[in-house]
């Protein structure tokens, strides 16, 4: 710069404070902003992420898929699946069929990071003739404290999800009814209700809470497997399908936003639909 006098003139050290309090502003309200959109673009994709697994799971039930390491053997005793250790072919095991598979989100210990998928067996027969329901089949997840060869798979949430709460809504005398839940299982139908003999419809099934009866169940691993041995056909035509569908409530883990993923509902047992909204879990009353 230059004066009247003609002489070269510097800044001040009070404007070049005040350019970088400026420039720093614009810095860090910049940065923050990208922040924000990397976070919500990282909320969005594992919202995706998640959605899509789930899909998968319903879609191998759908199919009879099971992942079968050839570590056990399942067989009858009296009129319940036995499973020991030993070997097997894939799809079928002596006397047993594939059932379907349970999801447990609410999981004891894991801070809403992980979740367990169990795999579901039950009896290919009674009375001679291949089984119809629940009560002929009785399930039994491929876990302990039911099973004594344990094929849990523990998987972990999508980076920026936190799993807070899920719950089921409506029944089939009570179609608004909402209650809490501790899993959810996507069953075979056993072949009824489809042409297709290779192709099985699947029933979604509240685990605990009001679907397990009595005593109480627990978010602990072994409550929510023995609960699915409780599985029977007076429940699953109470609970089975229910009409809002099952609801898992999680937060996103650096953004203010939270995703209602729905299992379910309104007749399309297949099907999984997601709505993001503002705020958490706790806030919006889920």
């Amino acid at each position: 710069m230059f004066g009247v006098s003609g002489k070269a003139e510097g800044y001040t050290i009070l404007e070049v404070m005040i350019f970088l309090a400026v420039t720093a502003g614009l810095f860090v309200m910049i940065a923050g902003t990208f922040s924000r959109r990397q976070a919500t673009t990282e909320f969005s994709i594992a919202v995706r992420d998640m959605e899509s697994r789930l899909q998968d799971i319903a879609n191998d039930v759908s199919t009879g898929y099971y992942s079968n390491p050839g570590t056990f053997r399942c067989r009858i005793i009296g009129a319940a699946p036995d499973i020991v250790a030993g070997t097997n072919t894939q799809g079928t095991n002596n006397d047993c069929i594939f059932v379907g598979r349970v999801a447990q989100f609410d999981l004891a210990g894991s801070s809403g990071k992980q979740f367990n998928l169990y795999s579901v067996v039950g009896a290919r027969q009674a009375s001679g003739e291949d089984v119809e329901n629940f009560d002929e089949a009785q399930p039994r997840a491929l876990a302990n404290p039911v099973s004594p060869v344990d094929l849990t798979e523990g998987l972990s949430v999508p980076v920026g999800l936190v799993i807070r709460s899920m719950y089921a809504v409506g029944t089939r005398t009570n179609p608004t009814l909402r209650y809490p839940i501790r899993a959810a299982g996507f069953f075979s139908s056993f072949g009824a209700g489809s042409s297709d003999p290779t192709s099985l419809t699947v029933n979604v099934m509240p685990i605990g809470g009001l679907a397990s009866g009595n005593p109480p169940v627990s978010n602990s691993k072994a409550d929510v497997v023995s609960a699915v041995s409780r599985v029977n056909n007076a429940r699953a035509t109470e609970y089975a399908n229910p009409p809002g569908g099952i609801m898992v409530c999680m937060d996103g883990d650096n953004t203010n936003q939270h995703v209602l993923l729905k299992l379910g509902g309104n007749a399309r047992q297949l099907a999984t639909d997601s709505t993001i909204e503002e705020g958490t879990c706790a806030s919006a009353g889920y």
